[in-house]
Protein backbone atom coordinates (compact mmCIF):
# COMPACT_ATOMS: atom_id res chain seq x y z
CA UNK A 1 0.00 0.00 0.00
CA UNK A 2 3.28 2.33 0.98
CA UNK A 3 4.67 1.88 -2.28
CA UNK A 4 1.27 2.26 -3.98
CA UNK A 5 0.47 6.35 -2.31
CA UNK A 6 4.60 6.39 -2.93
CA UNK A 7 4.33 5.97 -6.83
CA UNK A 8 0.89 8.08 -7.20
CA UNK A 9 2.78 10.86 -5.35
CA UNK A 10 5.93 10.49 -7.67
CA UNK A 11 3.63 11.00 -10.64
CA UNK A 12 1.13 13.43 -9.99
CA UNK A 13 3.56 15.99 -7.04
CA UNK A 14 0.09 18.45 -7.49
CA UNK A 15 -1.94 15.88 -5.95
CA UNK A 16 0.30 15.92 -2.57
CA UNK A 17 0.39 19.23 -2.23
CA UNK A 18 -3.05 19.03 -2.26
CA UNK A 19 -3.51 16.52 0.12
CA UNK A 20 -0.79 18.55 2.61
CA UNK A 21 -2.42 21.61 2.18
CA UNK A 22 -6.03 20.77 2.78
CA UNK A 23 -4.46 18.72 5.85
CA UNK A 24 -2.84 22.13 7.30
CA UNK A 25 -5.73 23.93 6.86
CA UNK A 26 -7.82 21.34 8.71
CA UNK A 27 -4.94 21.23 11.43
CA UNK A 28 -5.25 24.56 11.81
CA UNK A 29 -9.26 24.48 13.15
CA UNK A 30 -8.33 22.04 15.93
CA UNK A 31 -8.24 24.09 19.12
CA UNK A 32 -5.39 23.62 21.92
CA UNK A 33 -6.29 21.07 25.20
CA UNK A 34 -5.27 22.11 28.34
CA UNK A 35 -2.47 20.25 29.57
CA UNK A 36 -2.00 18.74 33.07
CA UNK A 37 0.68 21.05 33.77
CA UNK A 38 -1.77 23.88 33.28
CA UNK A 39 -0.52 25.34 29.69
CA UNK A 40 -2.86 25.05 26.34
CA UNK A 41 -1.13 23.14 23.87
CA UNK A 42 -2.06 22.13 19.89
CA UNK A 43 -0.25 19.76 17.65
CA UNK A 44 -0.29 16.11 19.77
CA UNK A 45 -2.98 14.13 21.34
CA UNK A 46 -0.57 12.15 23.37
CA UNK A 47 1.28 15.57 24.37
CA UNK A 48 -1.46 17.13 25.44
CA UNK A 49 -3.15 14.66 27.28
CA UNK A 50 0.83 14.10 29.53
CA UNK A 51 0.81 10.87 27.87
CA UNK A 52 3.91 11.81 25.47
CA UNK A 53 7.28 10.95 27.06
CA UNK A 54 6.38 10.88 30.90
CA UNK A 55 9.87 9.97 31.83
CA UNK A 56 11.54 12.01 29.70
CA UNK A 57 9.23 14.58 30.74
CA UNK A 58 9.97 14.41 34.14
CA UNK A 59 13.47 14.59 33.66
CA UNK A 60 13.48 17.57 31.57
CA UNK A 61 11.42 19.08 33.83
CA UNK A 62 13.75 18.71 36.80
CA UNK A 63 16.28 20.16 35.04
CA UNK A 64 14.72 23.33 33.60
CA UNK A 65 14.43 24.08 37.62
CA UNK A 66 18.42 25.10 37.37
CA UNK A 67 18.33 26.63 34.20
CA UNK A 68 17.59 30.47 32.69
CA UNK A 69 17.41 29.57 28.83
CA UNK A 70 16.21 26.74 26.84
CA UNK A 71 17.80 26.41 23.59
CA UNK A 72 15.71 23.77 21.88
CA UNK A 73 17.22 22.65 18.04
CA UNK A 74 14.26 20.93 16.28
CA UNK A 75 11.65 21.84 19.08
CA UNK A 76 8.87 20.10 16.80
CA UNK A 77 5.50 21.61 17.79
CA UNK A 78 6.96 22.92 20.86
CA UNK A 79 6.15 20.43 23.74
CA UNK A 80 9.31 20.77 25.81
CA UNK A 81 9.45 24.60 25.06
CA UNK A 82 6.02 24.57 26.40
CA UNK A 83 7.54 23.32 29.41
CA UNK A 84 9.92 25.60 30.17
CA UNK A 85 8.21 28.75 29.17
CA UNK A 86 5.24 27.79 31.59
CA UNK A 87 8.06 27.55 34.50
CA UNK A 88 9.43 31.07 33.25
CA UNK A 89 12.16 30.02 31.09
CA UNK A 90 13.44 31.93 28.47
CA UNK A 91 13.23 29.89 25.15
CA UNK A 92 15.15 29.84 21.90
CA UNK A 93 13.46 27.22 19.15
CA UNK A 94 14.72 26.22 16.29
CA UNK A 95 12.63 24.74 13.40
CA UNK A 96 12.34 24.55 9.82
CA UNK A 97 9.45 22.28 9.75
CA UNK A 98 6.34 24.73 7.81
CA UNK A 99 3.71 22.36 9.52
CA UNK A 100 5.15 22.06 12.89
CA UNK A 101 6.46 25.77 13.26
CA UNK A 102 2.85 26.66 12.69
CA UNK A 103 2.17 24.35 16.10
CA UNK A 104 5.27 25.88 17.57
CA UNK A 105 4.19 29.39 17.28
CA UNK A 106 0.60 28.74 18.06
CA UNK A 107 1.29 27.10 21.20
CA UNK A 108 3.61 30.10 22.20
CA UNK A 109 1.01 32.47 21.21
CA UNK A 110 -2.08 30.81 22.80
CA UNK A 111 -0.29 30.89 26.27
CA UNK A 112 0.95 34.62 25.93
CA UNK A 113 4.16 33.92 25.87
CA UNK A 114 5.38 35.44 22.66
CA UNK A 115 7.72 38.11 24.23
CA UNK A 116 10.17 35.43 26.17
CA UNK A 117 10.41 32.85 23.19
CA UNK A 118 12.46 33.52 20.14
CA UNK A 119 11.54 30.83 17.43
CA UNK A 120 13.90 30.53 14.71
CA UNK A 121 12.82 29.44 11.10
CA UNK A 122 15.52 27.68 9.71
CA UNK A 123 17.66 23.70 9.58
CA UNK A 124 20.59 24.22 11.12
CA UNK A 125 23.76 22.13 9.52
CA UNK A 126 27.60 21.83 9.48
CA UNK A 127 27.66 24.12 6.55
CA UNK A 128 25.20 27.21 4.79
CA UNK A 129 22.73 25.75 2.20
CA UNK A 130 19.68 26.34 0.79
CA UNK A 131 18.05 23.18 0.38
CA UNK A 132 14.54 21.29 -0.08
CA UNK A 133 12.58 19.81 3.02
CA UNK A 134 11.08 16.89 3.02
CA UNK A 135 9.46 14.28 5.60
CA UNK A 136 7.75 15.33 8.81
CA UNK A 137 5.22 12.63 9.46
CA UNK A 138 1.70 13.38 10.77
CA UNK A 139 1.16 15.44 13.93
CA UNK A 140 -1.92 14.63 14.73
CA UNK A 141 -2.80 10.80 15.05
CA UNK A 142 -5.69 10.45 13.15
Amino acid sequence: MKNTIKSIVEHFPALALFYRNTRDLLDQRHPPRKTPWGFNFAGHDAMAEGSFEPDETKVVRKLLAGVDVLVNVGANVGYYCCHALSMDKHVIAVEPNTRNLHYLLKNIQNNGWAKVAEVFPVAIGSCADILQMWGGGQVHPW
